[in-house]
């Protein structure tokens, strides 16, 4: 099929006559509109919105949204238009905002998707405005784009997508806003957000204080269920490329994607101090959101990070189309690593190179330390007067009855593992600001079950029985009755081995297990 381009940047050209005379005909164009290019046929013409979805390769069961160039004609389509739905209309028309309303007959079930509803918008952009008003009809006009591709904001864009599968393309200004329309549901007496745009939520709550929104607009909706606005049933607006989004404190995500090296969609804000490979969204993403996308795939990049948006104002719009292009994969910063064992295999000079590579580290017996004062009651209670000295925890005596039986041992982690993880908690947080990896120096978080409710993995450092027998009894200064309470305490080796993502065997000289910690971490940043 060979393409007509119709050069368009005022309402009184000559070409938007021969625009009309296509659509009239039952033919497809893509036209501008404020938010991005639209693939515009008749709406109310099934045959000529079937080559819609054929230009797209469009699931047809996803609904479109018809376009109207003034409130009067919602009358023609909508079966009626409740009261909430006319104060917004009042408010936001012509504008990027969609209605979702009872359908009339008159309106094909190809072009509603199969459903008893209709979605309806009165645009503001001058020309596709004025090519509904000449050519008398109501175009059913969805983005210009391979189906689940970005949305096109430019002309080239479109070119890129559609030259040769319809009939003709208007060369005109790019879109301003650079994504597609608020969508609301008036239905079953609620007002529903679908999709978020440049009609924020926070701007329909002023109307309608009850706004409900819906869960499809943060997550994938279930191939069974119907999808009542475009955008939220399938992966959409994706890149060849794979996005990732990371969601975390700007300067922890700063740290994690310098750490990686793969290339950035990064913000004003954020450019100056990535030192990764990096596309630039400018000041207002929204506006080079959909252009980023395509970029990545102009430069065939294969890999890339971008940060999670903040899900208020406009952000929300911008989540929700990066968490589709990114097919719903998302990393949440810190990154918390759990660090565990029996005593005596060497964690604190594992955890001493992690800090070398730029990990966070809380110590977690010291973390035990600073909540002593919280717990003592309960510990004098369970173990007796016995374990205080001068007022004040004598640690050594608590471990000795602590570790002399396993019953006893249960019962001091029953009553410290609760505070412990209420504090390192705390730590993860105040941390997290600056930092993108965490690691948990702690030998009991597995026993206690807390690693597998904090940590994303779990790195296992151990040594033969003898080997940890004689580093812990020489560290601690311990007899050989301590030493051997601690040692009947641990759990075996193949305990830990069990749980571990990573897992370090320490038999060796001090020289030889730095080297394998350091192997370790560069293959953990590498699986990040």
């Amino acid at each position: 099929m060979k393409t007509e381009i119709f050069k368009i940047y005022r309402r009184n050209n000559n070409n938007i006559n021969k625009v009309c005379e296509i659509l009239k005909n039952g033919g497809v164009v893509a036209l501008p509109t404020e938010t991005v290019y639209g693939l515009a046929a008749d709406a109310l013409n099934p045959e000529a919105v079937k080559k819609i979805f054929a230009a797209k390769g469009r699931p047809a069961d996803n609904p479109l949204i018809v376009h109207i160039a003034n409130k009067e004609q919602l009358k023609e389509i909508a079966l009626s238009v409740p009261e909430n739905a006319q104060k917004c209309i009042n408010a936001f028309w012509p504008g990027p905002f969609t209605v979702i309303l009872p359908k009339k007959d008159i309106v094909p079930d190809i072009t509603s998707g199969g459903l008893n509803t209709v979605a309806v918008r009165c645009p503001e952009n001058p020309i596709i405005n004025e090519i509904i008003k000449r050519s008398g009809l109501m175009l059913a006009a969805p983005s210009a784009n391979l189906s689940g591709s970005p949305s096109p904001t430019t002309f080239k864009h479109v070119l890129s997508d559609m030259n040769g599968r319809i009939e003709g393309i208007v060369n005109s200004y790019d879109c301003k806003i650079g994504v597609e329309s608020t969508v609301v549901s008036f239905l079953n007496n609620e007002v529903r957000l679908l999709r978020p745009g440049k009609i924020t939520a926070e701007r329909i709550k002023k109307i309608i204080p009850d706004l409900i929104i819906d869960s499809g607009v943060l997550q994938i909706i279930k191939d069974q269920k119907k999808a009542l606005s475009p955008g939220m049933k399938y992966k959409h607006y994706a890149p060849k490329c794979s996005v990732t989004l990371i969601n975390g404190k700007k300067q922890a995500f700063i740290k994690f994607v310098n750490r990686k090296n793969i290339t950035v969609l990064a913000e004003k804000t954020e450019q100056e101090y990535i030192t990764a490979p990096k596309i630039f969204l400018g000041e207002h993403p929204e506006h080079r959101l959909f252009t980023a996308l395509r970029e990545l795939d102009e430069k065939g990049i294969k890999k890339a990070y971008v940060k999670s948006p903040d899900k208020k104002g406009m952000g929300l719009a911008l989540y929700n189309r990066l968490i589709r292009a990114a097919g719903f994969n998302e990393i949440n910063l810190p990154l918390v690593l759990g660090l565990t064992g029996p005593s005596g295999v060497g964690k604190t000079s594992f955890a001493a190179k992690a800090k070398e590579f730029g990990f966070a580290v809380i110590d977690c017996d010291k973390a035990a330390r600073e909540v002593t004062d919280e717990a003592l009651p309960m510990l004098i209670k369970a173990f007796g007067e016995t374990i205080v000295s001068n007022g004040k925890l004598n640690r050594k005596k608590l471990g000795v009855i602590a570790f002399s039986t396993e019953e006893n041992t249960q019962k001091l982690n029953g009553i410290m593992l609760p505070v412990i993880v209420k504090n390192i908690n705390k730590k993860i947080k105040k941390l997290s600001v600056k930092n993108d990896v965490i690691l948990l120096d702690g030998a009991t978080l597995i026993e206690s079950g807390a690693a597998e409710k904090i940590c994303k993995k779990i790195i296992v450092v151990t040594a033969d029985e003898q080997i940890r027998f004689n580093r812990f009894k020489a560290r601690d200064n311990l007899n050989d009755i301590e030493a051997e309470a601690r040692k009947k305490a641990s759990k075996p080796n193949e305990f830990y081995k069990s749980y571990a993502d990573y897992y370090l065997l320490n038999n060796g000289s001090f020289s030889e297990f730095n080297t394998v910690c350091e192997k370790t971490l560069k293959e953990i940043i590498k699986d990040l």
